[in-house]
């Protein structure tokens, strides 16, 4: 049986360690699970979105953060998290993994309409 102050002591051993180790893991969870939900918020968009001509600008960077961005922004706002950093320079991460998704899936679709001077 333990004692009032070894039970306290046990008590608070568990809060520090939850703080430490599964705060950040919990943050991460929870973005990879915003991660799927964009997904297929994404696969939604480009499907109903099909021959549509009409599209926006805005309305197809939406979809291409969904379908590509969210991912490489939640992995880099990940890094932060798991880093200790503060939540300015993990709004940072983001924002890049952001900036960085949106290049990826949007550089390679302007070649199809924009010869690149490298395939000539």
């Amino acid at each position: 049986m333990l004692c009032d102050c070894a039970r306290g002591h046990l008590l608070l051993q568990c809060y520090i360690d939850y703080d430490v180790c599964w705060l950040p893991l919990l943050q991460v969870i929870k973005l990879i699970s915003k991660v799927i939900a964009d997904f297929a918020n994404g696969e939604i968009s480009q499907a109903s979105s099909l021959f549509d001509t009409s599209i926006t600008l805005q309305q197809y960077l939406d979809k291409s953060f969904y379908k590509t961005a969210s991912l490489i922004a939640a992995s880099c706002r990940s890094s932060a998290v798991f880093s200790g950093m503060g939540e300015l320079e993990k709004q940072a991460m983001y924002d890049y993994g952001k900036h960085l998704g949106l290049a990826f899936q949007v550089m390679p679709r302007s070649f199809d309409f924009v010869p690149w001077p490298l395939c000539e």
